[in-house]
């Protein structure tokens, strides 16, 4: 899976915010359990185990546990990242 770049919106008096559409727009609406784990650099079984215990959000589509990507990446916290101002702005 390549990854483009992520976009910036422009600066603001609090500092950046770095939007991660464009990881959104290249990964499906629901992804396996072991490639939610892959986001998070976990091993497959530490991944199924994180979604037994409800650490990784998951539906059931047909006989499969799927992760809805959304979501996961909101419990990743990477919906969206703020950054700090730079200093030429704060000037």
């Amino acid at each position: 899976m390549s990854v483009s770049p992520m976009s910036v919106d422009a600066p603001s008096p609090t500092g950046y915010v770095l939007y991660v559409s464009a990881i959104q727009a290249q990964l499906p609406l629901v992804i396996s359990v072991p490639e939610a784990g892959r986001l998070a650099r976990m091993t497959r079984t530490r991944a199924y185990l994180a979604a037994q215990e409800g650490a990784i959000p998951t539906i059931r589509v047909g006989h499969r546990l799927r992760v809805p990507t959304a979501r996961w990446l909101d419990v990743l916290g990477l919906s969206h990242i703020s950054l700090p101002a730079m200093a030429e702005d704060a000037a």
